[in-house]
């Protein structure tokens, strides 16, 4: 009797512990319904068919976070997976204590893509936002100022703040190289446009660096020679891909290194100066008058220059009318003259100098007076006023 009632009672624990049959209808729907959503989503993984438009979640926040971001494949693959998510939910209202923990490990990794590919998108959308501004790539090579050189006139004080300029710059450069490659693509159409206008600015300063010989200009040119080194030298960095920046960088370090820098650059440009003004006389005579010249003397001391004039070379043989030009009224008369003129720094330079006599109404002035003069050499051989 004793064993006929222990079968009873360990046949009553085993059916117990055994899903009634009537659960197991009533969640088989929502378990069937599951893995259907599973083959759909086999099926878009392996690219055989498209999700079917019913499988649109009504999820609000899913769909928000869709709106982020993430490729389409992930997108579609997460709303396949809320609405098997949806039927596991089913299954728990109906048997909380069915265990549905595999069937969420099936689904769960189609969230954790999406999540990723919402946060991927976010960040790429912040590195974008920061390479439009002023510490990004926009920075480095679209804003108004980046490496070239200004001029205001002080050659020296310019150059100190082209210095600073371009330590700033490769600053920015270091700095963006360090923590912010992420979004730098965003300059690289831009970049990669601009190489043939950088091919031919830089023969434009190769020329004018071959037959430039004032001090001045040499230093302003080096410094636009520097500047586009560092901008190109930036982007052979940021796009290693785009070759004609390597090229046009290349091509900027062969030119420095061929000029001997800037000491190479002076040293040629003073070589060709002194040819230069070696070779550079005073305009001809056109007429000698004695008379007409010592007006021109007298003239030029007026003007209180506190230079002496070594020669006077007459440019002209008659008077030249000036008129009212609106009226035609006569106003005065001018003659003009080539002159050398010694500074009391021994220099000499080479003026072309204009004096006039004023009409009087029935005639001219007899006294001449200062009319007007250019600039023809600052560095005047002495020995060449003839």
């Amino acid at each position: 009797m004793k064993s006929v009632i222990l079968f009873f009672i360990a046949l009553h624990l085993c059916i117990a512990s055994f899903p009634q049959p009537a659960d197991n209808i009533k969640l088989k729907p929502f378990i069937d319904k599951f893995y259907q959503y599973i083959d759909e989503i086999k099926k878009v993984e392996s690219g055989a068919v498209k999700p079917p438009s019913g499988t649109a979640s009504k999820n609000t926040e899913a769909n928000s976070e869709a709106s982020a971001g993430g490729d389409d494949i992930t997108r579609k693959l997460k709303i396949i997976a809320d609405n098997a998510k949806r039927q596991i939910e089913h299954i728990k209202k109906r048997d909380p204590n069915y265990d549905v923990s595999k069937m969420e490990a099936l689904i769960q990794p189609y969230f954790d893509a999406q999540q990723a590919s919402v946060d991927a998108n976010k960040n790429r959308l912040k590195a974008s936002i920061f390479h439009d501004s002023d510490e990004g790539c926009y920075g480095l090579f679209k804003k108004n100022t980046t490496t070239e050189f200004r001029q205001t006139g002080n050659v020296e004080e310019d150059t100190k703040t082209h210095i600073a300029q371009l330590e700033a710059y490769n600053k920015l450069l270091e700095n963006i190289l360090k923590n912010h490659m992420a979004g730098v693509e965003t300059c690289h159409d831009y970049i990669k446009t601009r190489t043939d206008d950088a091919i031919q600015r830089l023969a434009e300063l190769i020329r004018k660096m071959e037959i430039i010989d004032a001090e001045i200009g040499v230093k302003q040119l080096y410094r636009e020679l520097l500047g586009e080194e560092a901008y190109w030298k930036a982007a052979m960095q940021l796009y290693p891909d785009i070759s004609g920046a390597a090229e046009v960088h290349a091509a900027i370090q062969k030119q420095i290194q061929s000029v001997g820098g800037l000491d190479g650059l002076l040293a040629k440009a003073k070589a060709r100066k002194m040819e230069r003004l070696k070779n550079t006389f005073m305009p001809k005579a056109v007429v000698v008058n004695a008379a007409l010249e010592a007006e021109f003397k007298e003239a030029f001391n007026n003007g209180g220059w506190g230079e002496t004039i070594v020669k006077i070379n007459l440019l002209s043989r008659e008077w030249t009318v000036v008129r009212n030009s609106i009226t035609g009224v006569i106003i005065c008369r001018t003659q003009q003259a080539a002159i050398v003129a010694k500074q009391k720094a021994g220099n000499c330079i080479l003026y072309t100098y204009t004096i006039k006599q004023q009409y009087t109404g029935s005639g001219y002035s007899s006294i001449s007076s200062y009319y007007g003069h250019d600039v023809w050499e600052t560095e005047f051989w002495c020995e060449n006023a003839k």
